[in-house]
Protein backbone atom coordinates (compact mmCIF):
# COMPACT_ATOMS: atom_id res chain seq x y z
CA UNK A 1 0.00 0.00 0.00
CA UNK A 2 1.51 3.27 -1.30
CA UNK A 3 1.93 5.58 1.92
CA UNK A 4 2.51 8.89 -0.54
CA UNK A 5 5.75 9.20 2.06
CA UNK A 6 8.96 10.55 0.06
CA UNK A 7 11.51 11.27 2.47
CA UNK A 8 12.13 12.92 5.92
CA UNK A 9 10.07 16.50 5.68
CA UNK A 10 11.69 17.60 9.47
CA UNK A 11 12.60 17.20 13.48
CA UNK A 12 10.55 19.04 15.86
CA UNK A 13 12.94 19.97 18.52
CA UNK A 14 11.24 21.51 21.45
CA UNK A 15 13.05 24.36 23.12
CA UNK A 16 12.54 26.43 26.45
CA UNK A 17 13.73 29.51 25.06
CA UNK A 18 13.95 29.87 21.10
CA UNK A 19 16.47 33.11 20.94
CA UNK A 20 18.67 31.19 23.16
CA UNK A 21 18.60 27.70 21.26
CA UNK A 22 18.80 29.73 17.74
CA UNK A 23 22.20 30.87 18.11
CA UNK A 24 23.50 27.99 19.74
CA UNK A 25 22.89 26.19 16.32
CA UNK A 26 23.66 29.33 14.53
CA UNK A 27 27.61 29.32 16.65
CA UNK A 28 27.74 25.28 14.74
CA UNK A 29 27.30 27.24 11.28
CA UNK A 30 23.80 26.78 10.44
CA UNK A 31 21.77 29.81 9.05
CA UNK A 32 17.70 30.22 11.08
CA UNK A 33 15.16 31.50 9.52
CA UNK A 34 13.41 34.39 11.29
CA UNK A 35 11.16 33.50 13.76
CA UNK A 36 7.83 31.80 12.65
CA UNK A 37 4.35 32.32 14.48
CA UNK A 38 1.18 29.78 15.01
CA UNK A 39 -1.59 32.30 16.40
CA UNK A 40 -3.67 29.10 16.83
CA UNK A 41 -1.37 27.30 18.60
CA UNK A 42 0.25 29.88 20.59
CA UNK A 43 4.03 28.75 19.57
CA UNK A 44 6.70 30.18 17.46
CA UNK A 45 9.32 28.38 15.66
CA UNK A 46 12.92 29.35 13.46
CA UNK A 47 13.83 26.76 11.23
CA UNK A 48 17.66 24.94 9.97
CA UNK A 49 16.38 24.53 6.22
CA UNK A 50 18.36 22.25 4.61
CA UNK A 51 18.01 21.02 0.50
CA UNK A 52 16.44 17.68 2.16
CA UNK A 53 14.39 18.08 4.76
CA UNK A 54 15.21 20.32 8.02
CA UNK A 55 15.14 20.66 11.54
CA UNK A 56 12.43 22.79 13.48
CA UNK A 57 13.12 24.39 16.80
CA UNK A 58 9.71 25.07 18.63
CA UNK A 59 8.70 26.78 21.63
CA UNK A 60 5.91 27.88 23.59
CA UNK A 61 5.83 31.49 22.72
CA UNK A 62 2.38 32.92 24.45
CA UNK A 63 2.38 31.63 28.43
CA UNK A 64 -1.56 31.47 28.05
CA UNK A 65 -1.75 29.16 25.52
CA UNK A 66 -3.73 26.29 26.08
CA UNK A 67 -3.68 24.48 23.01
CA UNK A 68 -2.86 20.99 23.19
CA UNK A 69 0.74 21.30 21.24
CA UNK A 70 1.15 23.87 23.97
CA UNK A 71 0.15 21.45 26.65
CA UNK A 72 2.17 18.80 25.17
CA UNK A 73 5.36 20.79 24.62
CA UNK A 74 5.44 21.90 28.01
CA UNK A 75 4.39 18.24 29.33
CA UNK A 76 7.89 16.76 27.02
CA UNK A 77 10.25 19.49 27.65
CA UNK A 78 13.41 20.24 25.97
CA UNK A 79 14.55 17.84 23.38
CA UNK A 80 13.58 15.46 20.47
CA UNK A 81 9.48 16.07 19.83
CA UNK A 82 8.52 15.38 16.80
CA UNK A 83 9.24 13.64 13.12
CA UNK A 84 7.39 14.18 10.27
CA UNK A 85 7.82 12.54 6.65
CA UNK A 86 7.06 14.24 3.70
CA UNK A 87 3.48 13.41 1.39
CA UNK A 88 2.84 14.37 -2.06
CA UNK A 89 -0.84 13.17 -1.03
CA UNK A 90 -1.89 13.90 2.55
CA UNK A 91 -5.48 12.68 1.70
CA UNK A 92 -3.59 9.63 0.42
CA UNK A 93 -1.90 9.38 3.42
CA UNK A 94 -4.42 9.57 5.43
CA UNK A 95 -6.46 7.50 4.15
CA UNK A 96 -3.76 4.55 3.94
CA UNK A 97 -3.02 5.03 7.75
CA UNK A 98 -6.66 4.50 8.51
CA UNK A 99 -6.84 1.37 6.29
CA UNK A 100 -4.21 0.03 8.38
CA UNK A 101 -5.83 0.78 11.90
CA UNK A 102 -4.50 4.18 12.40
CA UNK A 103 -6.39 6.98 14.14
CA UNK A 104 -5.35 9.55 11.88
CA UNK A 105 -5.98 12.55 11.77
CA UNK A 106 -6.40 15.44 9.01
CA UNK A 107 -5.41 16.62 6.58
CA UNK A 108 -4.74 19.59 8.46
CA UNK A 109 -4.54 23.03 6.83
CA UNK A 110 -2.68 25.05 8.96
CA UNK A 111 -0.70 28.34 8.68
CA UNK A 112 2.45 30.09 10.26
CA UNK A 113 3.05 33.73 10.09
CA UNK A 114 6.60 34.44 9.57
CA UNK A 115 8.66 37.33 10.63
CA UNK A 116 9.87 39.66 7.52
CA UNK A 117 8.84 41.53 5.47
CA UNK A 118 6.17 42.55 7.28
CA UNK A 119 4.16 39.86 7.62
CA UNK A 120 4.20 36.54 5.72
CA UNK A 121 1.48 33.72 5.86
CA UNK A 122 2.84 30.15 4.97
CA UNK A 123 0.73 27.36 4.33
CA UNK A 124 1.14 23.76 5.09
CA UNK A 125 -1.25 20.38 5.27
CA UNK A 126 -0.45 18.03 8.14
CA UNK A 127 -2.01 14.25 8.68
CA UNK A 128 -1.16 13.11 12.74
CA UNK A 129 -0.64 10.35 14.35
CA UNK A 130 -1.85 9.63 18.17
CA UNK A 131 1.51 9.02 20.46
CA UNK A 132 -1.12 6.36 22.09
CA UNK A 133 -1.17 4.68 18.69
CA UNK A 134 2.63 5.19 18.14
CA UNK A 135 4.41 3.78 21.43
CA UNK A 136 4.58 7.25 22.69
CA UNK A 137 6.51 8.57 19.36
CA UNK A 138 4.77 11.90 18.26
CA UNK A 139 5.08 11.11 13.66
CA UNK A 140 3.00 12.86 11.46
CA UNK A 141 3.11 13.46 7.41
CA UNK A 142 3.60 16.97 6.16
CA UNK A 143 2.87 18.75 2.80
CA UNK A 144 4.17 22.44 2.00
CA UNK A 145 1.79 24.22 0.10
CA UNK A 146 3.70 27.65 0.03
CA UNK A 147 7.65 26.36 -0.67
CA UNK A 148 8.93 29.29 -2.52
CA UNK A 149 8.01 31.57 0.15
CA UNK A 150 9.81 29.52 2.98
CA UNK A 151 13.28 28.49 0.94
CA UNK A 152 14.54 31.41 0.17
CA UNK A 153 18.06 30.68 -0.97
CA UNK A 154 20.03 32.58 1.57
CA UNK A 155 18.30 30.33 3.95
CA UNK A 156 20.09 27.10 2.33
CA UNK A 157 23.58 28.99 2.74
CA UNK A 158 25.34 27.32 5.49
CA UNK A 159 29.02 28.26 6.72
CA UNK A 160 29.43 24.58 7.60
CA UNK A 161 28.13 23.23 3.93
CA UNK A 162 25.43 21.31 5.85
CA UNK A 163 23.17 19.52 2.67
CA UNK A 164 20.84 17.28 4.18
CA UNK A 165 19.19 15.38 6.72
CA UNK A 166 19.83 11.61 6.02
CA UNK A 167 19.11 9.71 9.21
CA UNK A 168 17.66 10.08 12.87
CA UNK A 169 18.15 7.08 15.32
CA UNK A 170 15.25 5.42 17.55
CA UNK A 171 16.44 4.22 20.69
CA UNK A 172 13.86 1.13 21.09
CA UNK A 173 13.89 -1.39 23.95
CA UNK A 174 12.71 -3.91 22.78
CA UNK A 175 13.32 -3.17 19.87
CA UNK A 176 10.33 -4.98 17.44
CA UNK A 177 7.59 -3.90 18.42
CA UNK A 178 8.95 -0.54 17.52
CA UNK A 179 9.83 -1.61 14.24
CA UNK A 180 6.84 -3.20 13.54
CA UNK A 181 5.07 0.02 14.24
CA UNK A 182 7.52 1.54 11.61
CA UNK A 183 6.21 -0.89 9.29
CA UNK A 184 3.26 0.21 9.15
CA UNK A 185 3.73 3.72 9.08
CA UNK A 186 5.73 3.43 6.28
CA UNK A 187 5.60 -0.06 4.61
CA UNK A 188 6.82 -3.91 4.78
CA UNK A 189 9.21 -2.92 1.70
CA UNK A 190 10.67 0.19 3.52
CA UNK A 191 12.23 -2.20 6.01
CA UNK A 192 15.81 -3.73 6.20
CA UNK A 193 17.84 -5.76 9.19
CA UNK A 194 20.99 -5.99 10.16
CA UNK A 195 21.32 -8.22 13.34
CA UNK A 196 19.03 -6.10 16.04
CA UNK A 197 19.15 -2.74 14.04
CA UNK A 198 15.81 -2.29 11.75
CA UNK A 199 16.70 0.53 8.97
CA UNK A 200 14.07 2.14 7.50
CA UNK A 201 13.94 3.52 4.26
CA UNK A 202 11.94 7.07 3.06
CA UNK A 203 13.32 8.10 -0.30
CA UNK A 204 16.80 9.19 -0.02
CA UNK A 205 16.73 9.41 3.96
CA UNK A 206 16.31 6.26 7.14
CA UNK A 207 14.91 5.82 10.23
CA UNK A 208 17.31 3.82 12.45
CA UNK A 209 15.70 1.57 14.88
CA UNK A 210 17.98 0.08 17.54
CA UNK A 211 18.76 -0.89 21.15
CA UNK A 212 20.56 0.61 23.92
CA UNK A 213 23.84 -2.21 23.15
CA UNK A 214 23.79 -0.32 19.04
CA UNK A 215 23.35 2.92 20.33
CA UNK A 216 26.19 3.10 22.90
CA UNK A 217 28.15 1.54 19.54
CA UNK A 218 26.90 4.07 17.09
CA UNK A 219 26.06 6.69 19.17
CA UNK A 220 28.79 7.50 22.05
CA UNK A 221 27.54 10.94 22.47
CA UNK A 222 23.96 9.76 23.74
CA UNK A 223 23.79 8.28 26.99
CA UNK A 224 21.63 5.01 26.35
CA UNK A 225 19.99 4.77 29.95
CA UNK A 226 16.88 2.87 30.47
CA UNK A 227 13.99 4.82 30.51
CA UNK A 228 10.52 3.79 31.29
CA UNK A 229 8.96 4.42 27.17
CA UNK A 230 9.94 1.63 24.57
CA UNK A 231 11.28 4.19 22.57
CA UNK A 232 12.98 7.44 22.19
CA UNK A 233 14.44 9.69 19.73
CA UNK A 234 17.80 9.87 20.34
CA UNK A 235 20.09 11.13 17.21
CA UNK A 236 20.10 13.34 14.10
CA UNK A 237 22.69 12.30 11.54
CA UNK A 238 23.30 15.47 8.63
CA UNK A 239 25.64 15.78 5.85
CA UNK A 240 28.07 18.11 4.86
CA UNK A 241 29.51 18.69 2.11
CA UNK A 242 33.33 19.63 3.98
CA UNK A 243 34.40 18.24 6.97
CA UNK A 244 37.33 19.73 7.89
CA UNK A 245 35.16 23.01 7.74
CA UNK A 246 32.86 21.95 9.72
CA UNK A 247 35.53 20.68 12.28
CA UNK A 248 36.66 24.06 12.46
CA UNK A 249 33.60 25.47 13.25
CA UNK A 250 32.48 23.15 16.02
CA UNK A 251 35.67 23.74 17.71
CA UNK A 252 35.25 27.46 17.76
CA UNK A 253 31.82 27.31 18.93
CA UNK A 254 32.52 26.69 22.54
CA UNK A 255 30.08 23.93 22.69
CA UNK A 256 31.05 20.27 23.78
CA UNK A 257 31.59 17.27 21.24
CA UNK A 258 33.64 14.77 20.09
CA UNK A 259 34.99 12.71 16.90
CA UNK A 260 32.82 9.61 15.79
CA UNK A 261 33.74 7.20 13.48
CA UNK A 262 32.42 8.98 10.42
CA UNK A 263 32.11 12.58 11.98
CA UNK A 264 31.66 14.67 14.29
CA UNK A 265 28.85 14.58 17.18
CA UNK A 266 27.54 17.52 18.80
CA UNK A 267 26.48 16.65 22.80
CA UNK A 268 22.80 16.53 23.70
CA UNK A 269 23.65 18.19 26.72
CA UNK A 270 24.58 21.43 24.23
CA UNK A 271 21.44 21.47 22.54
CA UNK A 272 18.88 20.95 25.04
CA UNK A 273 19.15 16.82 24.90
CA UNK A 274 19.42 16.55 20.69
CA UNK A 275 22.42 14.45 19.73
CA UNK A 276 23.64 16.04 16.37
CA UNK A 277 25.83 14.32 14.38
CA UNK A 278 27.57 15.67 11.06
CA UNK A 279 28.71 12.89 8.63
CA UNK A 280 30.92 13.81 5.56
CA UNK A 281 29.28 13.25 2.12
Amino acid sequence: MDRHLRGLDHLVVAVDDLDEAAERWERLGFTLTPRGRHPAWGTANRCVLLEGGYVELLAVADPRADSPLAAALRAAGAGFFALAFSTDDPAATAAAWRTLGFSARGPEHLTRILEIDGEVELRFCNVMLPPEETLGLRLFACRHETPGLERRPEWLDHANRARRVVSVSVLAEPVEPVAELFERVLGTATRSQTDQLAAFHVGDDRVLVMPAEDVNLLHPEVEAEEREQPARFVSLQVRVEDMERVAEIVAASGLAHRRIADGIAVLPAELGGVALEFTGP
